[in-house]
């Protein structure tokens, strides 16, 4: 399952909703995107806990991400719009 940015604003704030979100996120999708935003924070300091979590939701599906969002520059696995 890929969110959008609706669930994550959910996920994040802990809504009703983020919590239905949350019991379908993977667990190891979770992990992942923690230790990409700790190394990626260092980078960018605005680099955010939701773009950690777009990148590694990506790739769990082996899939790309097409964004327009500078803080993906540096991600292989990104198309910069």
């Amino acid at each position: 399952m890929l969110l959008d940015s609706f669930a994550w604003m959910e996920y994040f704030m802990g809504t009703k909703k983020g919590e239905k979100v949350k019991r379908l996120v993977d667990e190891k999708i979770s992990v992942d995107a923690a230790k990409i935003h700790a190394e990626n924070k260092v980078k960018t300091p605005d680099f955010g806990l939701a773009d950690a979590f777009i990148i590694a939701s990506a790739r769990s599906r082996k899939m790309m991400v097409l964004t327009g969002d500078p803080h993906f520059k540096n991600f292989e696995d990104a198309v910069i719009l």
